[in-house]
């Protein structure tokens, strides 16, 4: 089990939750802590992986010999982009029918990242390029949620109001990625990536 160090500059190195609405990079830090880590893995620095476990910092292991339980999830899903678990508690029974397609089946951050399926490293990219855009306001694991489903079902995610502003108060025009996001999804949507 190896840390690796994203190297993130400190001033880059932003999650400001109460912010989220208005700051388009309150999430840059777990955002580019993710990419960073894919790309260290995926360059063989660390060693011959094809893959890794990201592991919020938040999170604590409750049973025992769980890394076992993930490499048999591993052995049993192949060949998949990411595995992990959708959000299952009850904090959001009241607002339920509300809730983006894209956020009720995200993978949570706590994931394995298959860094040898074309589709994540498509994926990530497509993060990194997102990096200086109103979409780097949406937490990485939720993001690519979101590109699926763009190219599944057509539904382009809404961003909150201020971060389409730029420093002039005029709206920012993203571009148009749904034929590219709709080509990913016609590739791999068979092997439920």
């Amino acid at each position: 089990v190896y840390a690796v160090e994203a190297n993130i500059p400190k001033e880059l190195d932003l999650y400001i939750p109460a912010a989220q609405e208005e700051l388009y990079n309150w999430v840059n830090g777990p955002n580019r802590q993710y990419e960073a880590g894919f790309r260290i893995i995926q360059s063989g620095e660390w060693g011959d992986y094809d893959g890794f476990y990201l592991m919020e910092g938040d999170s604590v292991p409750v049973k025992n010999y769980w890394l076992d339980v993930i490499l048999g999830e591993i052995n049993a899903y192949r060949p998949f982009a990411v595995l992990g678990a959708q959000y299952d508690g009850d904090k959001w029974d009241a607002f339920y029918e509300d809730i983006p397609i894209s956020l009720l089946h995200h993978t949570n951050g706590n994931g394995i990242y298959n860094t040898s399926h074309p589709l994540l490293e498509r994926l990530t990219g497509q993060l990194e390029v997102e990096a200086p855009c109103p979409y780097n306001s949406i937490p990485y694991d939720y993001r690519m949620s979101q590109m699926w489903v763009e190219g599944t079902l057509g539904i382009v995610p809404k961003l909150a109001p201020k971060i389409m502003l730029n420093e002039e108060g005029e709206n920012i025009t993203l571009s148009d990625n749904k034929a590219m996001f709709s080509k990913w999804a016609n590739r791999w949507k068979d092997e439920e990536p």
